[in-house]
């Protein structure tokens, strides 16, 4: 059994400056979503060990590197919520955008991203994608980004790379999600 957020926080510490929020769970119990997919001994340890991790890093020169922003099982139904609320005032459900609104229907965030987008859980079949918080302001769009094929595969490869966030996740995924073999990989390990 591995406590990744412990080994990112040991590594992070030792090239970085951290600043780090985190709180434990009084109670060691899955209550949420996550009880319909198998969990491996190192995931369910952060989930029934984890009430928030919270983790930004900046260099030497104080220039932002990275952050972390950890959804516990507990917040999983709240995140969900607030994610249809913005697809509600964002998105029509006319034929152009439906799709949009189908798989925000089915996504659980798991992680954010400072800039509004997140990893989510798609109940659907228990990948974890990509949400893009700009579908259509950016010059390439990566909702629905193939990240991990289940939650176990996300923290088992992104924690390979420490966690570190990607400017263009499409340079780091393949049809399986995060490609530990590509090239772009080696400037973040």
């Amino acid at each position: 059994m591995r406590d990744y957020f412990s080994d990112v926080k040991e590594y992070l510490n030792s090239h970085y400056k951290l600043t780090v929020k985190n709180e434990k769970k009084e109670n060691l119990v899955i209550n949420s979503v996550l009880n319909n997919f198998s969990l491996n001994e190192s995931t369910k340890y952060i989930y029934e060990h984890y009430k928030l991790f919270e983790v930004v890093w900046h260099d030497e020169n104080n220039r932002y590197m990275g952050a972390i922003n950890f959804v516990s099982d507990s917040g999983l139904e709240k995140e969900h919520e607030e994610l249809m609320e913005i697809m509600d005032e964002c998105y029509d459900t006319d034929l152009d955008e439906l799709e949009i609104v189908e798989d925000i229907m089915h996504w659980y965030p798991l992680f954010h991203f400072p800039n509004g987008d997140a990893f989510c859980l798609d109940i659907r079949n228990g990948t974890v994608v990509f949400y893009e918080h700009e579908i259509y302001e950016s010059e390439k769009n990566l909702h629905g980004l193939l990240i991990a094929t289940s939650i176990n595969d996300l923290y088992e490869k992104w924690s390979y790379f420490h966690f570190k966030d990607v400017y263009d996740w499409s340079e780091v995924v393949n049809d399986g999600g995060i490609d530990l073999e590509c090239d772009a990989i080696r400037k973040y390990l």
